[in-house]
């Protein structure tokens, strides 16, 4: 019996989950690697580089954060070394494409289940629970996402929250950016 890349990350990213306190997974327990992986002899990881404490590039420019290690552990099992796993820089808006474009074999990239991303992508069960915020200056008149009508609010292109406004808040207009960075400095 076969298993395809994407059932090997699943039970990967599963076993990742259970890490903190839980038994070691032994490699016997796995599904086989596909060959395409085996043949590359490395797996290449879409990580985002500007979600701290997710996915980052530090001060040396090396990759970094839990999805990262999450990345290097399911190399080590597939592979047999942590070192066995390239990183490829994705954004909110570019994760996606990378994956279907088969530039990356697999994301680990905050990225939130959807109907329309669950169309073409095969999740893993979610290993966090993300929420959403609006940050605003502490002296801001802005208490209430109500309050947002008629304002322009920085959101990331390609995420679910540039979505959810553009669906439920059309009278609040987003500029739509490419990082977390640069929405922070807007």
């Amino acid at each position: 019996m076969s298993f395809s890349l994407k059932s090997l990350v699943r039970v990967m990213a599963l076993s990742c989950v259970s890490l903190a306190g839980m038994a070691q997974v032994h490699a016997a327990e796995l599904p086989p690697v596909p060959d395409e992986i085996k043949a590359a002899g490395q797996l290449r990881a879409g990580v985002r580089c500007d979600q701290p404490p997710y996915g980052f590039q530090n001060n040396n420019g090396d990759f970094a954060g839990v999805e990262v290690e999450m990345s290097r552990q399911i190399a080590l099992w597939a592979l047999g070394s942590k070192d066995k796993v390239t990183f490829t820089c994705v954004t909110a808006e570019n994760r996606v494409p990378q994956l279907l474009g088969r530039k990356v074999d697999f994301l680990i990239a905050t990225l939130g289940v959807t109907p329309e991303r669950q169309r073409v992508i095969d999740f893993t069960t979610p290993y966090r629970w993300g929420a959403s915020d609006v940050v605003v200056k502490k002296d801001s008149p802005i208490k209430s996402i109500k309050d947002l009508n008629g304002k322009t609010l920085a959101t990331l292109k390609g995420s679910v929250q540039a979505k959810w406004f553009e669906d439920h808040m059309p009278e609040v207009k987003t500029l739509r950016m490419n990082s977390a960075a640069d929405a922070l400095q807007t």
